[in-house]
């Protein structure tokens, strides 16, 4: 799919919640495995599962995501070329 589309797609789901909610006055709760976003009488509420609370906080989890240590910049000088 492409980037149109799916932009396309996420505009229309975001329109039909926003219709939902304001117009049909109804609640609405989306489950998501990781997280759960409520939309109740007008509010949001958002509650993150237990397990991803516990494996996203402390350095270990953050040193996995990094994709590189070094600064971004040095990145930008170099030449791939000679990489490959």
């Amino acid at each position: 799919m492409g980037v149109d589309v799916v932009r396309s797609t996420l505009n229309i789901i975001y329109k039909a919640i926003e219709d939902l909610i304001n117009i049909h006055d109804k609640d609405i709760s989306l489950q998501f495995g990781f997280a759960v976003v409520q939309m109740r009488s007008k509010n949001l509420r958002v509650v993150f599962a237990e397990f991803l609370t516990k494996q996203v906080s402390g350095q270990q989890f953050e040193n996995t995501m990094k994709r590189m240590t070094s600064p971004v910049s040095s990145l930008w000088r170099t030449n791939t070329n000679k990489m490959f």
